[in-house]
């Protein structure tokens, strides 16, 4: 096969089902795109291990198509000009896949090398370290600006023997792997991912307005206006997740963040779980208290992707209420709230009926029964009467203009996050656990350089 192969083809787009005529070149086990072949700058890429490739109709029926998919990825679908190229792409793609899992293979029994992280494209030398922004039971996340762009990212930093010593690795392999496969306006992105012989390292859109428990505590309840647009915006990431077969299983206020433009963003994938088709089940016990379906207490019944939708109903009442709706401050008082009691709303508390409506179908105890259950999914959640202004089509490009936007004073300002992370001082903490070369075995393939530019989403 030759080095690379190169060529026009037309792509359609991920976030927005638009064609757009691109310069595809296929390096190693990456496919990428560029809008001009003069670009030194990949517009995307597509990562090939694991994936399929098939000719197919695409776009509306049209010939001289493929399409390239995989278990966790979207599927991509390219059309070409001519039969004979596709059928060249097809090869030559296909080449690629079987030399990636050639590769993958022969690495399994490989011993971790330090001198190779060290060599990584990406490292922490390539980063400004400037302020803490969070912090979470396996380490922090910082703004950090990139040294050559001048870029604002998010870096989440893992201490690697912690991961280990609480068997959280398999976790944080997958929450790369997710990452790299969502893209969507609503579902932060993962840019580069890398590693030192202590740490874990994945840097992340920077969204800049705080998270949204921020805000609600400082306004106590959001308007009818500004929590419809949240959870219409948390309704289109499920959705995508739930294409990708990926359950999400915490979502709360402190997971999701705001951007300056008053649009909201969902983080943190840590406990999130792949391969869940829509009838697939899980048993694992994950998730925030407050935020818990009943059929995750109810151990040993096994549950679906069904729990984002409760959580989405818990947190349309925190939203509207000022605290969820089975609230207490002893935990197991708080779970038996959850299995048994009735679902009431304050009455001085003014909640349109059409989100009590809402709340109360994606709060209902059996699963089969809840809205969005099963592959119905979010088609019979987007036409309730609580949307019945939202322009679903405007609202993925962001067209639909927020009622709130954060104060952000410059693109370096943190005022919108809890001051007990930002008055940290922004330093490295020095982690004196030395692992071994098995131990270290645990953190391969987690290295990641993906599209940073933002110039496509397509």
């Amino acid at each position: 096969m030759k080095c690379a192969e190169q060529g026009w083809a037309t792509k359609q787009g991920g976030r927005i089902q638009t064609w757009r005529r691109r310069w595809f070149v296929l390096k190693g086990q990456h496919l990428h795109y560029y809008k001009n072949p003069s670009d030194t700058q990949a517009a995307g890429s597509i990562e090939l291990a694991g994936c399929t490739v098939a000719p197919a109709n695409v776009g509306g029926g049209k010939a001289n198509g493929f399409q390239i998919s995989g278990s966790v990825v979207r599927t991509f679908n390219i059309h070409c000009d001519t039969a004979d190229e596709r059928d060249e792409w097809c090869q030559a793609i296909t080449q690629a896949i079987s030399g990636a899992a050639k590769g993958a293979e022969e690495a399994v029994g490989d011993t971790f090398d330090l001198g190779a992280v060290k060599s990584q494209k990406v490292g922490l030398d390539d980063f400004d370290l400037l302020k803490v922004v969070g912090r979470g039971a396996f380490g922090k996340v910082m703004l950090v600006r990139k040294k050559d762009s001048g870029a604002l990212y998010a870096m989440k930093i893992l201490a690697k023997d912690m991961l280990i010593k609480r068997n959280q690795v398999a976790r944080t392999k997958a929450e790369s792997r997710i990452l790299r496969a969502v893209e969507h306006p609503f579902v932060v992105g993962l840019k580069f991912g890398f590693q030192t012989d202590t740490k874990l390292y994945l840097v992340l859109d920077y969204v800049n307005g705080g998270d949204l428990f921020v805000h609600l505590q400082h306004r106590r309840r959001f308007t009818a206006e500004q929590a419809r647009l949240y959870t219409a915006e948390m309704v289109l990431a499920f959705e995508h997740l739930h294409e990708l077969g990926i359950a999400y299983r915490d979502l709360k206020p402190e997971n999701i963040l705001m951007g300056c433009d008053g649009h909201i963003c969902l983080t943190d994938f840590g406990l999130s779980k792949e391969h869940m088709t829509a009838a697939d089940t899980t048993n694992s016990f994950c998730g925030t208290p407050e935020y818990l379906a009943p059929e995750i207490l109810q151990t040993g019944q096994g549950y679906t992707k069904d729990v984002d939708w409760w959580s989405l109903g818990i947190l349309i009442y925190e939203m509207m209420v000022g605290k969820p709706p089975f609230y207490s401050d002893n935990v197991n008082d708080m779970y038996e709230k959850i299995l048994q009691d009735e679902l009431t709303f304050p009455p001085g508390v003014n909640v349109p009926e059409d989100a009590k409506d809402l709340i109360r179908k994606l709060l209902i105890r059996t699963p089969e029964k809840r809205l969005g259950y099963g592959a119905a999914d979010a088609s019979v959640i987007k036409p309730h009467p609580f949307f019945g202004s939202i322009d679903w089509n405007a609202l993925m490009k962001k067209e639909v203009p927020p009622p709130f936007k954060p104060d952000i004073k410059g693109e370096t300002d943190v005022s919108n996050f809890d001051p007990i992370f930002t008055q940290e001082a922004a330093v490295l903490t020095v982690v004196d656990t030395h692992l071994d070369a098995k131990a270290q075995q645990q953190f391969s393939g987690f290295t990641y350089v993906g599209d940073s530019t933002l110039a496509d989403h397509g």
